[in-house]
């Protein structure tokens, strides 16, 4: 990455975590330079509007959920394949610890943009994750799209409990409501 790939990166990392802490109300070209330790305006320099900010860190966010989702695998699954479901609901169930734990504030982030009108206008904060895990779900589970688009939507209904709620949700008990989940869409193992 260039000087000002990471320079890049750097603040939109600091967008988040302004974000984060304090909503999107307390995002602000000046808070993040503070948050990022860099000099005032640069942030401006990269993102000229709160908007372009915005923008960028819905873009991040989604870059970030991508890296995820590419690595979310849970071996080479054939839905009908025995022990299939099992591989999946442990793999979707890591894949939500991590997002509503150590990735707890990326997703509240995704989904203040979600909300706010004015980032709704712009960048696809919310939609690009959920197109990327309907794709990649259709392909290691078999389901049908309409299938697929209901489990993303069950999935961001979960996530959405499990980080908005005080405590972590482990794994086993994610698991456990993923199973009931995929109970009505994929076949018995």
């Amino acid at each position: 990455m260039t000087a000002a790939g990471d320079r890049r990166r750097r603040l939109l990392d600091a967008a988040l975590e302004v974000a984060a802490a304090g909503g999107l109300r307390a995002l602000t070209h000046r808070a993040v330079d503070a948050r990022a330790g860099l000099s005032a305006g640069s942030t401006s320099y990269y993102f000229r509007t709160r908007l372009a900010l915005l923008d960028a860190l819905a873009r991040h966010i989604g870059q970030l959920d991508a890296e995820d989702l590419a690595t979310f695998d849970p071996g080479a699954v054939e839905a009908s394949a025995p022990g299939a479901r099992e591989r999946l609901l442990d793999a979707m169930a890591a894949l939500l610890e991590r997002w509503s734990g150590p990735g707890r504030a990326r997703t509240l982030v995704r989904y203040q943009l979600l909300l706010d009108r004015t980032a709704r206008q712009g960048a696809d904060a919310g939609g690009g994750w959920r197109a990327r895990f309907t794709e990649r779900m259709a392909g290691l589970s078999g389901l049908d799209p309409v299938r697929c688009r209901l489990l993303a939507a069950a999935v961001d209904g979960l996530l959405l409990e499990t980080t908005s709620e005080a405590r972590a949700a482990d794994r086993a008990e994610l698991r456990s409501r993923l199973d009931l989940l995929l109970g009505g869409l994929l076949p018995p193992s």
